[in-house]
C-alpha cells in the first residue's frame, strides 16, 4: 500500500509527458530552436572578438526563449486543459489524491524539458563545430538539415509502422542529432566543447523554475495569461539586480520584489564562458540547489491552489 502513490505518481508522470511530447507545437518549437542554433553561425559575419561566441551566446538564448514557450504551454496542456475537459476529475475519482496528480504534471514537464535540453546541447555542439571548422569542411553548413533527417525518418516511420508521428519526431530527432554530433566531434579538430554543457545545464535548471512557475499558474490561469505571465517573470528577473537590488538596503519596495522574483543571472552565465573559460560544476551544483528550492516553494503554492480548484 506504501508503494502506490510512488507508482502513481511515476505512470501518471508518463502519461503527463507523453500527452506534451504529442502535441505538434512542442515538436515545432524544439525543431525549429534546433535549427536556428544550428543555422545562426553562417549568418555572423563579424566574430566580435572571439570567434563562436556569438552563436554560442544566440545558442544559449534560443535554449532559453524557446524553452519558456515550451514550459509554459506544456504545463497548460497537462493540466488546466484537463481540468477543462474533465479529464483531471475522472482521474482523481479513483484513489488518487490532488497532490499526487498535480505532482506527476510537474514531473512529466520536468521529463520534456530534459529531453529538449538534450536536444538544445547537441544543437549547440554543432553550431560551434560550424563556428570554428566552416571554412575548411564546407559540407558543414548542411548540418542544418539534421533536424530535418530525423523529421523525414519518423514519416517514414509512421507510414510504414502507424506510430504517432509526433512521439516517434521526437525520438528521431534526437537520436540523429545525436549521431551527427558524435561523428563530427570523433573527426574534428576541436571535438566535443565538454565546457558549454554547464551553461545548457543551467538554462536547463532555469526551465525547470520556469515550468514549476508555469504549472502553478496554470491551476486558475489559460494558456496565453500563463505564457504572458511566465515571459514577464523571465524578463523582470533578468533585471532585478538593476531594478530592485541595488535598492535592498535602503528601501523595502526594493527588497520584496527582489526576494520573491527568480534571478536568472544565476543561470545566465555566458561571460564565463568567454576566452576559452569554464564554468566550475560546484558552480552548477549550488545553482541546481537554488533552483530547486525555489521551484519547492512555488510548488508549495500551487499544490493549495490545485487543492481549492474546482474539477468537475
Amino acid at each position: 500500500m506504501h508503494r502506490l502513490p510512488v507508482r502513481q505518481l511515476i505512470a501518471l508522470s508518463g502519461i503527463a509527458c507523453l500527452e506534451v511530447i504529442r502535441q505538434p507545437i512542442t515538436l515545432l518549437l524544439m525543431v525549429t530552436c534546433t535549427v536556428l542554433t544550428i543555422l545562426n553561425p553562417m549568418l555572423v559575419i563579424y566574430p566580435f572578438g572571439e570567434v563562436g561566441k556569438l552563436p554560442r551566446d544566440s545558442a544559449l538564448a534560443f535554449q532559453l526563449g524557446f524553452g519558456l514557450l515550451v514550459a509554459a504551454y506544456g504545463a497548460c496542456t497537462t493540466l488546466s486543459r484537463e481540468v477543462e475537459s474533465g479529464t483531471a476529475s475522472a482521474v482523481l475519482s479513483k484513489p488518487v489524491s490532488r497532490e499526487n496528480f498535480f505532482f506527476s504534471k510537474f514531473l512529466g514537464m520536468v521529463a520534456v524539458i530534459v529531453i529538449y535540453s538534450l536536444c538544445s546541447i547537441l544543437a549547440t555542439q554543432l553550431n560551434q563545430m560550424i563556428s570554428h571548422e566552416l571554412r575548411d569542411h564546407a559540407l558543414l553548413a548542411l548540418l542544418p538539415l539534421t533536424p530535418v533527417a530525423g523529421l523525414l525518418a519518423a514519416a517514414v516511420i509512421n507510414y510504414t509502422t502507424r506510430r504517432p508521428f509526433v512521439t516517434v519526431a521526437f525520438a528521431s530527432v534526437l537520436v540523429c542529432l545525436a549521431l551527427t554530433t558524435g561523428a563530427l566531434a570523433y573527426g574534428m579538430h576541436g571535438g566535443f566543447q565538454w565546457r558549454i554543457v554547464p551553461a545548457n545545464v543551467l538554462i536547463t535548471f532555469a526551465l525547470i523554475v520556469l515550468a514549476a512557475i508555469a504549472i502553478t499558474l496554470s491551476t486558475r490561469l489559460r494558456t496565453a495569461p500563463t505564457i504572458m505571465i511566465c515571459s514577464a517573470v523571465l524578463v523582470l528577473g533578468l533585471v532585478s539586480d538593476f531594478l530592485f537590488g541595488r535598492f535592498t538596503d535602503e528601501n523595502w519596495w526594493g527588497t520584496i520584489p527582489y526576494m520573491l522574483l527568480p534571478n536568472w543571472q544565476h543561470f545566465w552565465v555566458t561571460d564565463g564562458l568567454t576566452g576559452g573559460g569554464s564554468v566550475p560544476w560546484t558552480y552548477v551544483l549550488n545553482a541546481g540547489g537554488y533552483a530547486v528550492l525555489y521551484a519547492a516553494g512555488v510548488l508549495a503554492i500551487g499544490t493549495l491552489c490545485f487543492r481549492w480548484t474546482d474539477v468537475q
